[in-house]
């Protein structure tokens, strides 16, 4: 049931093409409370059919990497496989592989840790203060936290799929 309410406001909170009718808000709030959200009449539409799906927060880890990772962090300069600077190279394939459990080069946090990911040094770096001290990244711009949470789900999936 949480979830059927919370699929309703997400739709209005992300703002579904045209106006949502105040009373029809309530209308759909009071059947998901009441857990029928099938059709009453011929013309509704099943608010609990698969085709009425609301976006993850991020789609699949390419896409994270290539709208975040590579024009951010693996470019020319930065953590490609040329410069790889601090060490790290953000281009290549097997980055889940390479640095889980490896300590950063500034000090003890580790780059990539596998018993508290969320305290992994690819996402402390993007806060504007960190435990380990080291420049916030990216060095150019900043990441908002959309952006953050897309990151913390990369970090997630890297260390899933090393």
């Amino acid at each position: 049931m949480l979830q059927r309410i919370a699929m309703v406001l997400a739709l209005v909170a992300t703002g579904c093409p045209g106006e949502v009718d105040p009373d029809e808000l309530d209308n759909l709030l009071a059947a998901a409370g009441s857990g029928d959200l099938g059709p009453t009449d011929a013309g509704e539409t099943d608010l609990g059919a698969t085709d009425m799906t609301v976006a993850p927060l991020c789609t699949a880890y390419q896409d994270i990497y290539a709208e975040l990772v590579a024009p951010n962090c693996a470019t020319a300069g930065c953590h490609d496989s040329v410069t790889m600077s601090q060490g790290l190279d953000l281009a290549t394939p097997g980055i889940g592989a390479r640095y889980a459990g490896v300590a950063g080069t500034d000090g003890p946090c580790i780059l990539l840790d596998p018993d508290a990911p969320e305290e992994s040094l690819f996402l402390t770096t993007l806060q504007p203060t960190n435990p380990c001290g080291v420049l916030r990244m990216p060095l150019v711009g900043t990441f908002d936290q959309t952006d953050i949470d897309c990151m913390t789900q990369w970090v997630d999936e890297l260390l899933q799929n090393r």
